[in-house]
């Protein structure tokens, strides 16, 4: 099941100037995931449909690890070498100083590889989205636990203006998120992925564990057949999105 962030109200606040403007979102309750599965971070807009967003997906993995993917115009603060996502303390600056990247699955803890290995309680992971073709910069704290036995993501800001922001600086005002599942029967028979129980339009798209996109179409409501006769036998990842609603899981060919 994956589970999404939605927007249901917005508070922007004054924040260090008269012009900075920091959104501040707390996910109730801590969500923490410690199966297959993932939470996609959207910190400047609500997602409009997979593969549209300026957003990343945060993965735990049966290695065990916790890896982090963007999708468009969104990227993650490395360390200093570039190697793996940054691990960020409370005050810490997040800005355009540094080095960005766009994550493709990169590790915050892989089997013991990554900054995130150790005391990785209550840190940050810093982000930046483009909003308007601005960079804006953000802060999600969250926890991965000892030996990449599972993470908790808590709450997040995202400063609007383009300025800098630190991390774990937010504004007072709650912004409340609700978790929302798409509920679809999906079965992988031999040859097919066959989906029922569709609502209005939806996007979907099937990808290999790489994110490469093998399968992308738009269905209406009601059943779903997806031809897999000429795919490798692999894991791959189906993600549905009607409006607010949204599903992704992975399939095993």
């Amino acid at each position: 099941m994956r589970k999404t962030l939605l927007l249901t109200t917005i508070a922007a606040a004054l924040a260090g100037s008269a012009s900075a403007q920091i959104k501040y979102h707390d996910i109730n309750p801590d969500t923490t995931i410690s199966t297959w599965d993932m939470i996609t971070i959207a910190p400047i807009v609500k997602l409009p449909g997979y593969g549209t967003s300026n957003a990343i997906d945060i993965w735990w993995h049966p290695v065990p690890e916790v890896v982090v993917n963007g999708w468009n115009d969104c990227e993650v603060l490395y360390d200093a070498a570039g190697t793996y996502p940054a691990m960020l303390k409370a005050g810490d600056s997040i800005s355009a100083s540094g080095t960005w990247k766009k994550p493709a699955y990169d590790p915050l803890n892989k089997a013991g590889v990554g900054n995130w290995t150790t005391n990785a309680t209550d840190k940050y992971l810093g982000i930046r989205a483009k909003n308007n073709g601005v960079w804006n910069y953000a802060w999600l704290k969250m926890t991965v636990a000892n030996a990449a036995a599972s993470f908790t993501v808590k709450e997040y800001a995202a400063e609007t203006s383009g300025k800098k922001i630190n991390a774990g600086v937010k504004t007072s005002t709650t912004i409340a998120y609700t978790p929302q599942e798409y509920k679809l029967n999906i079965v992988s028979t031999e040859g097919a992925i066959d989906i029922a129980g569709l609502e209005g339009t939806n996007n979907i798209t099937l990808t290999d564990i790489g994110g490469r996109v093998v399968y992308n179409t738009i269905a209406t409501a009601g059943k779903h057949s997806i031809s897999t006769q000429q795919l490798t036998k692999a894991v791959y990842i189906l993600r549905i999105s009607n409006g607010e609603k949204h599903k992704a899981t992975k399939v095993q060919l």
